[in-house]
C-alpha cells in the first residue's frame, strides 16, 4: 500500500524526551517474525529482484536505441535524466508496489513537488531494502544516486546503473588499518560527477553515514557531501526511515551486508523540510542534519527501540523526535 501526505503539519509542541540511564536499554527483543511469511517474502522478494534487472535493462536498452536513431538529438542531462526516471519506476514498481508483503507510507513537511531541484537529500542507511523504498517515495522527483561499487558488476544491472547515472563508490581495505575506504581518486570522480548533476538541476540523493548500520543505529556522518552543499550553496532535504531493516535484516558478517532472507514489514519514510546550507561550516551543518534525520525517523508511528537490539546505546537516541499529526 502507498500513501501520500504531503501537507503533513508537525507540531512543535508534541515534542517529547526519551530520557536514558543505561548505555544499553534493556527491554524485550523485537517479535520474531512469522517462518512461513518470511519463505514466502522472500522468494517473492528474490523473484522481483531478478524481474527488476531483467526489465529495467530491457526498457534502459530500447530508450537508449530509440534515442540513438532519433533526428532530434536531446542533450547529455536530458537523456541521462530520462534513463534514471525509468530505471527509478520500474524498481518501484516491481519492488514495492506490486508486493503483497511490503506496505510503505510516506510523510513529508513540503510537498515533494515544490522541494528545490538543486537539493541533496540525505537519508538514514539501515538495510539494503533502503533503495529500493526511497525509488517508490521519491515519486515523481528523479535523483541521482551513489551506491556501493559492487552493484556496477552485477550483469545488466552495471549497464543499466552506467546508463541511469548513478555514481558507484568503490572500496578497498586498508592492509594497515584492515577498514574499509574509498579507492583512490574516486572520491574526486563522485564530487565532479555530483557538482555536474547540481549545476544542471538534478538533486542527488546519499546516504551519509557511509554503510549501513548493523541494527538502524546512526553512524557518524562522512564530510564529503557536505562540503559540496557548501560550495553549491544549496540545501539539504533530511529523509528518516525506518522499517526496511526488517523488511531486509542486515548480516554484517556476509561480504553482501545483507541477509539471505526477507520479511513482511510495514516501512515509514519521512521527508523533512530543507536544511539550509548559507553560511555554515561542514561541522555545523552535519550537527543539524544528524539530528533532524533522527528526530524524523524516531517520530515514525512504527519506530521502535527495541528492534535495534543491544546496539540500541543512549547516544544513538534523540531528546526530541518529531511526532505526525
Amino acid at each position: 500500500t502507498f500513501s501520500y501526505e504531503p501537507h503533513m503539519h508537525v507540531n512543535s509542541d508534541t515534542l517529547h524526551s526519551l530520557s536514558l540511564t543505561n548505555p544499553v536499554i534493556a527491554m524485550p527483543k523485537a517479535k520474531e517474525p512469522n517462518a512461513i511469511l518470511t519463505a514466502l517474502c522472500t522468494v517473492w522478494t528474490f523473484l522481483s529482484l531478478v524481474w527488476m534487472v531483467i526489465i529495467t535493462y530491457v526498457v534502459i536498452q530500447c530508450l537508449y536505441l530509440y534515442n540513438r536513431l532519433r533526428s532530434d538529438k536531446i542533450s547529455e542531462r536530458d537523456e541521462c535524466y530520462m534513463y534514471g526516471k525509468a530505471m527509478r519506476h520500474v524498481i518501484a514498481f516491481l519492488c514495492v508496489d506490486l508486493s503483497p508483503f511490503w506496505s510503505m507510507n510516506v510523510h513529508a513537511e513540503v510537498p515533494l513537488e515544490e522541494l528545490p531541484t538543486t537539493a541533496i537529500y540525505m537519508v538514514n542507511h539501515a538495510s539494503f531494502a533502503d533503495p529500493f523504498l526511497l525509488c517508490s517515495a521519491q515519486r515523481p522527483v528523479e535523483s541521482k544516486y551513489a551506491g556501493k561499487g559492487d552493484f556496477w558488476n552485477i550483469p545488466l544491472a552495471g549497464t543499466t546503473l552506467r546508463r541511469s547515472g548513478d555514481m558507484p563508490v568503490h572500496f578497498i581495505k586498508d592492509a594497515v588499518s584492515g577498514r574499509w575506504r574509498t579507492k583512490k581518486g574516486n572520491s574526486k570522480e563522485i564530487m565532479d560527477k555530483a557538482s555536474y548533476y547540481l549545476d544542471n538541476d538534478i538533486p542527488l540523493t546519499v546516504f551519509p553515514e557511509g554503510s549501513v548500520s548493523a541494527g538502524g543505529e546512526l553512524l557518524p556522518f562522512k564530510r564529503g557531501f557536505f562540503d559540496l552543499a557548501i560550495t553549491k550553496n544549496c540545501p539539504i532535504i533530511p529523509v528518516g526511515m525506518w522499517g526496511t531493516q526488517i523488511a531486509w535484516p542486515n548480516n554484517m558478517k556476509a561480504k553482501s551486508g545483507g541477509a539471505p532472507f526477507m520479511n513482511p514489514a510495514d516501512m515509514h519514510v519521512h521527508f523533512g523540510a530543507p536544511i539550509s546550507s548559507k553560511g555554515k561550516t561542514a561541522e555545523e551543518l552535519m550537527e543539524e542534519t544528524f539530528h533532524k534525520i533522527q528526530n524524523l525517523r524516531n517520530g515514525l508511528p512504527n519506530f521502535d527501540v527495541a528492534e535495534m537490539g543491544e546496539l540500541a546505546h543512549s547516544k544513538f537516541l534523540i531528546s526530541q523526535p518529531t511526532k505526525l499529526n
